[in-house]
C-alpha cells in the first residue's frame, strides 16, 4: 500500500469518526476553535509534498455540497468539513493539502481584495506606534467611564481595521450573539404561524440586547470610506474573520471627513478622538479638521506613499499654527522590523533670521520718524532703536511674513541605524573568528598526528615540528683499522654511505696502523622501512644484554674495538629523544664534553696499543641539537654593570698543542687548552 492510499484511507476514516457539532441556528458563532472544522468556517490550505513553492489557498465559508476551486483542480467542501486542523485532504487530482486555521496576517493577505491592503507587517507596526493599552471593562454596566475611540479615514480592505480592533477589544465586555443583518427569520418546512412569531420575537430581543451592548462599549474603532462598495467589502472581511470576533467593536461609516467630524462636534464641542489615522490622498487637507476632534496628547498618524506628502503635512501644520508637533516619521517596508525612522523638521536659516531682524529694525525707525514729524517736535522717540539690531520689548512688532515666504525650510533625511544592529553584527564577526580559530586548532592537531604516522607535510614544515629532528640520524657506527704495510686495507669506506670522523684513534702514534670511527647517517625523510636507527651505544668486551637488569630481551650488535650498538626499526624511532644524531671522538681517560647535549660513553674504545693519554672515547648527541640560552645582562641597583670581553679562546676536544698561543710561552709554556 502506497503512502497516497494510506493518507486517503486515513482521511476517510477521520471524516467518519469525527463528531459533528450541531448548529442551533444560522446566527450561531464560535469564538474559539474546538479543533474540528465545521460549516461556515474558513480554512487555509497548504500544498504538501510539492517541490514548487505554491502560495497557500484561503477558502470561502464552508458549506454542504460546496466546492473549492484551485486552478484546474478542486476540493469538495464535504471533504473538509469534519476534519481537524493539521489534517491532510486530497483534491480531485489526487494532490495533498494540509488544513490550518488562518492567522490574522494570513487572512488579511490572502482574502479577495478590491483595493491594495495595508500588509500585515505594516499594520502591526502602525498599531505598535500608537502604543494602545486599553483598560479592562468595569464590572457594572453603565458605569461612568471615558470612552476610548480611534478614527480611521480610508477603510480600504479592512486589514488595518482588524489589527486595531484586536488591540482594543479587551476593553469591552463579551458581546452577545450578532443578529442576522437581513432581519429575516429563517423559515423551515412544517413551521406554524405561532412558531414563526416566536422566532420573530426572539430575533427582536437579540437585536435589542446587541444594540444595548453596542451603546455601552468603552472602546470603538470608527472607520470611514467615501466608497459604499469598498466599505461593504471591508465589513464582510472583518465579519468573516473567526466568525466575527472583532466585528462588534468596529463602526463602519460612509462619507467625508468634514461631514463626520462636524456632525460629531455639533453634538458635543469637546474633542472625542484618542487617536486618528489618515490613509487617503491629500492628507494635509484634512489635518485641521482632525485636530479639532483630537484629544490632548492624542496621536495623528498619517500613512502616505512618499516623503513629499509627509513634507506637505509638516509644512501645513507649521503654516496654519495647528496644535500638533511631529514626533517621528517612520518608513515602513524598509527591510527592518518596525521600519526606518526619518528626521523631518522645519528650520530657519541664520541668514534669514538676521535679515528679518534688520528689516524689523528699519520699519521701526521709519515709524518713529513719521510719528515725530506729525507731532511737530524734535523730542526723542519713546522707543529708541537698539544699536545691536534687536527691538525694544515694549513696542509692538508686526507679525512674521506670510507662509511661503517666511523662510521655513525642511530637514528631511533618514536617521542612522540604531547601535543594536552594529552590536549584533560585531558579535557575529567575533563568533566567526572563534569558529575559524577552533577549526584551525583541530586541523593542526589532525595534521600533526597524520604527519607523525604517514609524513604528509613537506620537509620544510616537517623538520620544524617539535617531534622531529631537522638534521641527520645515525643508522650505523663502526671502527675501521688500516695498516700502511697491508695494501689491501683502507681506513676510508664508501664515501656515499659512510662518513669518517677525521680523528686518528691512535693520535698518529701508531707505527704502521691507524684507526677511525665511521658513521652511517641519513635524513629522516630518506629513511626506508628496513633502515634502523641507532638508539644506544656502549663499549665493553661482553654483550650489554647479559647481566644487566631490563636488557635481557634487547638485541645489541657488536662492532670492532669493543663497540656495541642498539638499533630500532620502529616507526617513531627517528623522532625519539634517544635517537643518536651525532658522534664525535674525545681523547683522555678523564675527557668531558662541554657542549650542550653531548655526553661521553664513559669507557674508552678497546684498541690494541692505546695508552691512558691517547685513550679514545666516543661522545654522542641524542635528539635535536639544543640552542644555548642567551645570557641576560645583570644590572645593579645603582645602574652599574660590568663587561668582560674574551678576545681569543680556543676549545679543543682532544690532546694536542694549543693553536695560536698568545703570548707565547705563558705559564712556563704549559698547555692550558682543554
Amino acid at each position: 500500500m502506497t503512502t497516497f492510499h494510506r493518507t486517503y484511507i486515513r482521511s476517510i476514516v477521520a471524516r467518519l469518526l469525527s463528531s459533528r457539532v450541531p448548529v442551533c441556528s444560522p446566527c450561531n458563532r464560535r469564538l474559539f476553535s474546538n479543533g474540528v472544522i465545521e460549516d461556515n468556517d474558513i480554512v487555509l490550505l497548504k500544498r504538501v509534498g510539492s517541490a514548487a513553492q505554491t502560495a497557500p489557498i484561503l477558502s470561502p465559508r464552508l458549506c454542504a455540497n460546496g466546492k473549492l476551486k484551485i486552478d484546474s483542480d478542486s476540493i469538495s467542501h464535504d471533504h473538509i468539513i469534519g476534519q481537524k486542523v493539521r489534517d491532510v485532504v486530497i483534491s480531485r487530482k489526487k494532490r495533498l493539502y494540509r488544513l490550518s486555521q488562518p492567522s490574522l496576517a494570513e487572512y488579511t493577505d490572502y482574502t479577495p481584495r478590491l483595493v491594495t491592503p495595508i500588509y500585515a507587517q505594516d499594520a502591526s507596526a502602525i498599531v505598535s506606534l500608537l502604543d494602545i493599552h486599553p483598560a479592562l471593562p468595569a464590572a457594572e454596566i453603565g458605569k461612568d467611564e471615558e470612552r476610548f475611540e480611534i478614527f480611521e479615514a480610508g477603510t480600504g480592505h479592512g486589514a488595518l481595521t482588524l489589527n486595531l480592533a484586536r488591540a482594543i477589544h479587551a476593553a469591552n465586555t463579551a458581546p452577545p450573539t450578532i443578529p442576522d443583518d437581513s432581519g429575516n427569520v429563517p423559515v423551515q418546512d412544517g413551521e406554524t404561524s405561532d412558531q414563526m412569531k416566536e422566532a420573530e420575537i426572539a430575533l427582536k430581543v437579540a437585536q435589542e440586547k446587541y444594540d444595548k451592548w453596542r451603546y455601552n462599549r468603552k472602546a470603538i474603532i470608527h472607520t470611514l470610506d467615501v466608497s459604499q462598495q469598498y466599505s461593504a467589502h471591508a465589513q464582510t472581511i472583518v465579519r468573516n474573520f473567526r466568525d466575527g470576533i472583532y466585528f462588534p467593536h468596529v463602526d463602519f461609516h460612509v462619507g467625508t471627513i468634514p461631514d463626520y467630524i462636524s456632525g460629531r462636534l455639533e453634538k458635543s464641542l469637546l474633542p472625542f478622538l484618542d487617536h486618528a489615522i489618515l490613509d487617503l490622498p491629500s492628507c494635509d487637507d484634512y489635518i485641521e479638521d482632525i485636530s479639532k476632534a483630537l484629544k490632548p496628547n492624542g496621536v495623528l498618524l498619517v500613512f502616505c506613499p512618499n516623503i513629499t506628502q509627509i513634507n506637505a503635512c509638516v509644512l501645513g501644520i507649521k503654516s496654519k499654527g495647528l496644535p500638533l508637533f511631529l514626533e517621528s516619521a517612520v518608513e515602513l517596508g524598509a527591510g527592518s522590523v518596525g521600519g526606518r525612522e526619518w528626521d523631518i523638521r522645519p528650520v530657519r536659516t541664520r541668514a534669514f533670521l538676521k535679515a528679518m531682524a534688520e528689516e524689523a529694525v528699519k520699519k521701526e525707525a521709519e515709524k518713529i520718524e513719521k510719528l515725530a514729524a506729525d507731532a511737530g517736535d524734535l523730542l526723542e522717540p519713546p522707543s529708541p532703536v537698539d544699536p545691536t539690531g534687536t527691538i525694544s520689548a515694549t513696542e509692538y512688532v508686526d507679525p512674521l511674513p506670510t507662509p511661503g515666504v517666511d523662510g521655513w525650510e525642511l530637514v528631511c533625511r533618514p536617521k542612522l541605524a540604531p547601535q543594536r544592529v552594529i552590536l549584533n553584527m560585531t558579535r557575529r564577526i567575533v563568533r566567526t573568528i572563534c569558529q575559524l580559530a577552533a577549526l584551525t586548532a583541530v586541523s593542526i592537531v589532525v595534521v600533526y598526528f597524520l604527519d607523525n604516522r604517514f609524513r604528509v607535510l613537506p620537509s620544510a614544515l616537517h623538520n620544524v615540528m617539535p617531534a622531529h629532528h631537522p638534521g641527520l640520524v645515525i643508522t650505523d657506527i663502526t671502527v675501521t683499522t688500516c695498516s700502511q704495510v697491508n695494501l689491501f686495507t683502507s681506513c676510508r669506506l664508501d664515501a656515499d654511505e659512510w662518513h669518517r670522523v677525521e680523528k686518528d684513534l691512535y693520535l698518529g702514534t701508531g707505527w704502521v696502523s691507524s684507526a677511525y670511527v665511521h658513521i652511517k647517517r641519513k635524513k629522516e625523510e630518506e629513511l626506508l622501512p628496513e633502515d634502523k636507527v641507532v638508539v644506544d651505544v656502549k663499549v665493553g668486551r661482553l654483550d650489554p644484554s647479559n647481566g644487566q637488569k631490563g636488557e635481557e630481551n634487547e638485541r645489541w650488535e657488536s662492532r670492532p674495538a669493543g663497540l656495541w650498538i642498539k638499533r630500532s626499526a620502529k616507526r617513531h624511532a627517528s623522532d625519539s629523544s634517544k635517537a643518536i644524531t651525532a658522534v664525535d671522538v674525545l681523547f683522555g681517560a678523564d675527557a668531558v664534553d662541554p657542549r650542550n647535549g653531548w655526553q661521553t660513553i664513559g669507557t674508552g674504545l678497546l684498541l690494541d696499543n692505546s695508552g691512558e693519554i691517547q685513550e679514545a672515547q666516543l661522545s654522542v648527541r641524542r635528539g635535536k641539537p639544543s640552542t644555548p640560552p642567551k645570557a641576560v645582562p645583570r644590572i645593579n641597583d645603582n645602574a652599574k654593570f660590568k663587561i668582560m670581553q674574551v678576545s681569543d679562546l680556543h676549545l679543543s676536544t682532544g690532546t694536542g698543542h694549543c693553536r695560536d698561543e698568545q703570548p707565547v710561552g705563558l705559564n712556563g709554556q704549559r698547555r692550558d687548552c682543554s
